[in-house]
């Protein structure tokens, strides 16, 4: 393409560098369209040679501007090999360096296709672009490395000027071009779902239909996609980008042991590339898994390798991605001062201001303003986070409903625990169980969620357990905003057990950390005190309380005061399970009666300390079985008389009203030896609440 055609647009425009508005360019031009023949401004358009930025406006399309090519001195070159040697993460050199080559050589091709993979790589395509465009070397990259270049180009959003160069034949740069304009739809059906492994882009094929399945929320797809991808890699930057993207996924859907086959890939390949702007990758990676799974104190160690990197010059584009996981850290320790500080550093790049509008909503949580966070621009595109937020203002109804519009992108387990908390605030209380792995976040948010179902239920002994472990936990993690809602958790135990000494003690210890004033949990630390010490809520506290919509505080105080009328629509909020939840809160009661069992309960212990051997009464154990299943798994719900005839009778043919007779029979038969505790409530049976379900290993030894 000649850059000089149709004429006056370009020559006038090539000698600017900033865009500017096309009616300025035909006023000075005084296009005349009179003749028929296309204004030369839309002809250099329509040729590729001027192109639009996302305001409309105009430039000149870097790809084909003329610049005088520098001499390819030898000297100038040796030059910038030696600067080189002292400063091999700087960028500018090595665009440099590419100015002074002998195009004709294939390895120089070679040198630069690496090049713009691991610029794209590692975050330092924009910046490489940059210094590619200043040095006027676009135009012959695009002659020597078409490909590579306007795939840079297209990923780091420069589709106008690569636009105009893209052919329909082009199936990685279409697919790459359609990903980059978010139509992933378009990317899968411009992939084949099958690429042989000898086609020369198959690597690139494969790795951006994986991509395309990531953006839609399908990890199992993206596998598929990766699945024996090692055979066509054929360079460094090939072996690194496949573990990471191994990696993300493992990530996304919380394998562990996936998550740890991926990193020791990951590694092996960095290690292999022995390059400092592809050890950040490794860094941000790994400091990326920890802050999800919650391990602060191994995020922290890679955030400071990191930094470490970025101050060296390797990765320049990172030190945004250092101020967001600065942030992460903070949300996860609770210390709003930090998350401050993390907040002022600048950010620009678009990815970071989405992490950025979760972390600025999590400040306004800290400050006790979740309705206020609710109304940040952008934070609506995290479903999960917003359920949170309206849980937090007692919007339980709202929330769930949240959860079930944007249940996609999150894995079974964090999942349920975002589901879980909220559900038990509807009347709903079933444990969570344990994930498999080293997820510490998780499993915390597990145990604080479980010691809230015990307490609910008055099941004392099995709170405590529950909330010793999340402590432990949170303790060993540094997960002090997680570690405070435990210690909270634990103030409620002692106090239901007779301790206020215990509790105030704790709830001291939380007034003690540096928390915002106007925090939730402050909030409730202090409504806690009021009634372990029989005060009334000073007036100024609620109308606090009120602005703020702190909802489930005014419901802890509702029984001991009569709150305003402005309170009133707030408690409206409230479902009766949460009034009963926020009513039982620091309140002695007696301890709960525990019935203990074995594995396959063989052998009970009931409440009265009496022993029962079921070991020869089938149909009775296999009942209480399930019952105490059930229990386990969704305590106060009850088994319906199907799912226990076929527990009782698994794999029989009988006629139901017959089943249901022998079911009625055995309940009144383990009724009589003791078990009056099986209750018949609407929809089956369950387990009475006051009783707490022990289960061990084997039979208790006299």
């Amino acid at each position: 393409m000649d850059p000089n055609l149709p004429g006056g647009p370009v020559e006038l425009l090539r000698w600017l560098h900033a865009p500017v508005p096309q009616d300025a360019v035909e006023r000075v031009l005084q296009t005349d369209s009179s003749s028929g023949a296309p204004p030369p401004l839309h002809a250099a358009l329509a040729a590729g040679g001027i192109v639009e930025d996302p305001r409309g406006w105009i430039r000149v399309n870097p790809l084909v501007r003329v610049e005088p090519e520098p001499a390819l001195r030898d000297r100038a070159r040796r030059v910038v090999e030696c600067a080189l040697e002292a400063h091999p993460s700087d960028l500018a050199l090595r665009v440099e360096l590419l100015g002074l080559q002998d195009w004709s050589d294939p390895t120089v091709a070679s040198d630069a296709t690496a090049l713009l993979h691991r610029a794209r790589l590692s975050g330092r395509g924009d910046e490489l672009i940059g210094l590619i465009e200043a040095a006027g070397l676009l135009h012959t990259l695009l002659g020597a490395v078409r490909e590579p270049l306007l795939r840079l180009l297209i990923e780091e959003g420069y589709t106008a000027e690569a636009r105009p160069f893209l052919r329909p034949e082009e199936v990685l740069l279409q697919a790459a071009f359609s990903l980059a304009e978010g139509n992933t739809a378009r990317a899968l059906a411009i992939v084949p779902r099958t690429v042989s492994p000898a086609r020369p882009d198959c690597f690139a094929l494969r790795m951006l239909r994986a991509r395309a399945h990531m953006l839609d929320y399908r990890p199992v797809e993206a596998l598929l996609a990766l699945d024996g991808l090692e055979a066509a890699i054929r360079s460094p930057e090939e072996a690194i980008e496949l573990a990471l993207v191994r990696h993300r996924v493992a990530n996304h859907t919380a394998d562990a042991d996936a998550c740890a086959r991926a990193r020791a890939e990951l590694e092996a390949a960095v290690e292999k590339a022995e390059d400092g702007w592809l050890r950040s990758l490794l860094f941000e990676a790994l400091a990326q898994e920890t802050l999800r799974v919650g391990d602060v104190p191994q995020a922290a160690a890679w955030l400071v390798q990191l930094q470490g990197l970025v101050a060296e010059g390797w990765a320049p584009g990172l030190a945004e991605t250092v101020h967001v996981h600065a942030g992460r850290l903070a949300c996860h320790r609770g210390d709003h001062r930090a998350l401050d500080e993390a907040l002022a550093a600048p950010v620009v790049t678009p990815r970071h201001q989405t992490a950025r509008t979760v972390q600025r909503a999590a400040a306004l949580v800290f400050r006790g303003a979740p309705a206020l966070a609710l109304e940040l621009r952008g934070v609506q595109r995290f479903g999960g986070f917003v359920a949170q937020l309206l849980a937090e203002v007692g919007r339980f109804h709202d929330a769930l409903l949240q959860l079930d519009q944007s249940a996609l992108g999150y894995a079974p387990a964090t999942s349920a625990a975002l589901r879980a908390p909220v559900l038990l605030m509807l009347g709903d209380a079933h444990l969570l169980p344990l994930p498999a792995g080293d997820f510490p976040l998780l499993v915390c948010q597990v145990h604080l969620h479980n010691t809230r179902v015990h307490l609910a239920l008055g099941d004392l002994d099995a709170a405590a357990a529950a909330v010793e472990a999340g402590l432990a936990a949170a303790s060993a993690h540094e997960l002090g905003e997680l570690h405070a809602h435990l210690s909270f958790a634990a103030a409620d135990l002692a106090a239901r057990r007779g301790r206020p000494g215990a509790a105030l003690a704790l709830l001291d210890g939380l007034l003690l950390r540096d928390r915002h004033p106007y925090d939730f949990l402050r909030n409730r630390v202090r409504a806690a005190r009021c009634r372990l010490e029989d005060r009334i809520a000073d007036d100024v506290f609620v109308e606090r309380l009120i602005r703020q919509e702190d909802v489930l505080t005014l419901g802890m105080l509702a029984d001991a005061r009569t709150l305003p009328p402005a309170a009133q629509p707030l408690l409206e909020r409230l479902p009766e399970a949460t009034r009963r939840i926020l009513g039982q809160m620091f309140i002695e009661v007696a301890e709960t009666e525990k019935l203990v069992v074995d594995a396959g309960c063989r052998w009970v212990v009931l409440p009265s300390g009496d022993e029962l051997d079921l070991r020869r009464s089938g149909p009775p154990r296999r009942v209480l079985r399930a019952l105490v299943e059930a229990r386990m798994l969704r305590p106060e719900q009850p088994l319906d008389v199907d799912a226990l005839i076929a527990a009782g009778w698994p794999g029989e043919r009988i006629i139901w009203a017959a089943a249901r007779t022998r079911l009625y029979t055995v309940v009144r038969r383990l009724r009589a030896m003791g078990l009056d505790g099986i209750e018949t409530v609407p929809g089956g049976y369950r387990l009475t609440p006051r009783w707490a379900v022990q289960e061990i290993g084997s039979r208790l030894e006299e």
